[in-house]
């Protein structure tokens, strides 16, 4: 197959790789160049190529040397457009990949305009998540079913995807939801076993939702972190994250401050408030939206009015 790179290609050889005549070419565009002295024809490998493939009805090709017009025709396409991505061909990513398979292998099914636009539209769409994820500080995941299912068949949103992206990046690196996540489903799995005394996995499948499996993993590791940790100890939390841990920190403040008014130490209460209003303002200072603000406002006077319930 003749490389991407070569967009023109000149009389001698288009007769020989594609076996088109002269008068095939007449009906082309071309372009007349000099090398030294001698003039030469230059005409586009897209439009030999479709060429070519026109003549497969009428023609004694055989069906390696069709499948190599087809090929050379998408690759030649794509490579003038210069906006497809070679990685949306991986082995994760199946719908570039499909839609050139479809047309190289078989030329039924799709033309060569409709697999360059589902080429096209997967490396666009890949090109917008991986963006979005960089400006969390997070990668793309070829392993993840958010970003395939969204590169692939354009389900979610990209700026949604990072979100998720970025919190689960956090919940892996500084928390134990892994561990958590991995008890839930032995538990399961027990308690399962322990009912029906079988090992069926569609009847696993049946009492086991892996979405609020996940939840709930996500909700006790977030937890767990916040009783002893602070959100300024990781820059770069997800500020989705940042809030849910400052309703969980007043919490537990507010626990801890009920104990310290049993133990007449009130300074420990004191603290504990200036902590909340501090952090309150570190939200107010990046987040944006009303709801979230007013939410978290209501946490915080709830949290003052237990505070000094007793003085």
């Amino acid at each position: 197959m003749r490389a991407m790179s070569y967009a023109r290609i000149c009389v001698s050889k288009a007769k020989s790789e594609y076996r088109v005549t002269e008068r095939d070419l007449s009906t082309l565009r071309c372009e007349l160049v000099y090398k030294s002295t001698t003039p030469k024809l230059l005409y586009s490998v897209r439009d030999v190529a479709r060429v070519a493939l026109e003549k497969q009805e009428t023609s004694p090709l055989t069906s390696n040397d069709r499948r190599e017009n087809r090929e050379v025709l998408l690759s030649s396409t794509l490579a003038e457009l210069s906006i497809v991505d070679s990685r949306v061909f991986s082995e994760f990513y199946f719908a570039a990949s499909m839609a050139r398979d479809a047309y190289v292998n078989s030329g039924r099914g799709v033309g060569v305009a409709r697999a360059t636009a589902t080429i096209i539209g997967a490396s666009k769409r890949m090109l917008t998540l991986e963006h979005a994820l960089k400006e969390r500080g997070c990668n793309l995941r070829t392993d993840s079913r958010l970003c395939c299912s969204f590169i692939d068949l354009a389900v979610g949103n990209p700026v949604d995807i990072a979100n998720s992206m970025h919190e689960m990046r956090f919940l892996f690196d500084h928390t134990e939801y892994k561990l958590i996540l991995n008890n839930k489903w032995r538990d399961a799995l027990l308690e399962i076993d322990s009912r029906d005394g079988d090992d069926d996995e569609d009847d696993k499948d049946d009492y086991i939702d892996p979405n609020k499996m996940c939840e709930s993993a996500k909700s006790d590791a977030i937890k767990r972190w916040a009783e002893i940790h602070d959100p300024d100890e990781v820059p770069d939390m997800p500020e989705s994250l940042r809030e849910t841990v400052f309703c969980l920190k007043s919490e537990c403040i507010v626990a801890a401050a009920k104990k310290a008014w049993r133990a007449r130490q009130p300074q420990i209460p004191f603290r504990a408030l200036d902590y909340l209003e501090k952090e309150f303002e570190k939200i107010q200072r990046r987040t944006r939206d009303a709801e979230s603000l007013a939410a978290l406002q209501s946490t915080l006077e709830g949290a003052e009015t237990v505070l000094f319930a007793h003085v």
